[in-house]
């Protein structure tokens, strides 16, 4: 990992390392991406909408989706909680 200078190369070093799990890596690059580009205090839930969009659209069977979209959902569900800026 030392020899990771960027997210796509972190991407594809878990790829190589997991084989089977290449589609699920590139929807998270995808929402990682994205994600460096928000600003969170103008955010009025369309990046979440989009990243659900992206796992909607990926060819991920159905359970990786749903623990996908789950995961995501949680986690923008956390940030609102704990982010005493708003």
């Amino acid at each position: 990992m030392e020899k990771c200078n960027n997210l796509h190369d972190l991407v594809t070093l878990f790829k190589m390392q997991n084989k089977g799990l290449n589609i699920e890596f590139d929807v998270l690059e995808e929402f990682f991406k994205g994600l460096v580009n928000v600003e969170v205090v103008d955010n009025n839930g369309e990046f979440m909408n989009r990243a659900l969009i992206i796992v909607d659209k990926s060819s991920l069977d159905e359970i990786t989706k749903n623990n996908l979209r789950n995961a995501f959902i949680v986690g923008n569900a956390s940030y609102q909680l704990w982010n005493t800026e708003n």
